[in-house]
């Protein structure tokens, strides 16, 4: 898999719905590269990824201590980052602080910056999801231990230094290792 594929629009717009929810599959399993699509507009190949498929719109936080380490949660086998669903007329930043603060339970969370945004896909009960996910790089002014919402699935965080981060990579969603990595 180190040839990464190229599609064109022309390409692109020969795909059917089928083709495409088992192409973006095959991504997800591993079995193909994500292509790099040329001359198009990504809403264009977001649009057909959104057919047969439901969207919806996260917010999260990639928060540092005072130490300058960053959290990161533990969350379904995997190492994550805090994030969660925006509500109907909510900001995507107050989302992100509203979420980190329900998951974690820190206080007096300030947000630095805007992150890249990240797009993911899974599958409930059959049906596709796409997800937006709006970033925010955050701070908090004391030290702060964590009160973890497990009834999110959340077992356990961790307070990490950027050099220690290679550590969790293989338990990290690709995703989040670029969030994280575009810090």
């Amino acid at each position: 898999m180190n040839n990464i594929p190229l599609i064109s629009e022309a390409e692109f717009d020969t795909f059917d719905n089928q083709n495409v929810l088992e192409w973006v599959r095959k991504i997800e399993e591993g079995k193909e590269e994500l292509p790099v699509f040329t001359s198009m507009p990504i809403k264009k190949v977001i649009d057909k990824l959104l057919t047969d498929s439901s969207y919806l719109e996260a917010a999260g936080g990639v928060v540092f201590n005072p130490d300058g380490e960053f959290l990161l949660i533990f969350r379904r086998g995997f190492w994550d980052l805090p994030k969660g669903k925006i509500e109907p007329e909510e900001s995507a930043e107050i989302a992100a602080l509203r979420e980190v603060w329900e998951e974690c339970g820190l206080n007096d969370l300030k947000i630095v910056s805007q992150l890249p945004d990240t797009y993911h896909t899974y599958w409930i009960k059959g049906k596709r999801i796409v997800k937006k996910t709006y970033w925010f790089k955050m701070t908090i002014p004391t030290n702060q231990k964590t009160i973890l919402q497990t009834e999110e699935d959340i077992v356990d965080s961790r307070w990490t230094k950027s050099s220690d981060f290679n550590s969790f990579k293989q338990q990290t969603y690709p995703s989040i290792i670029d969030v994280i990595e575009s810090i």
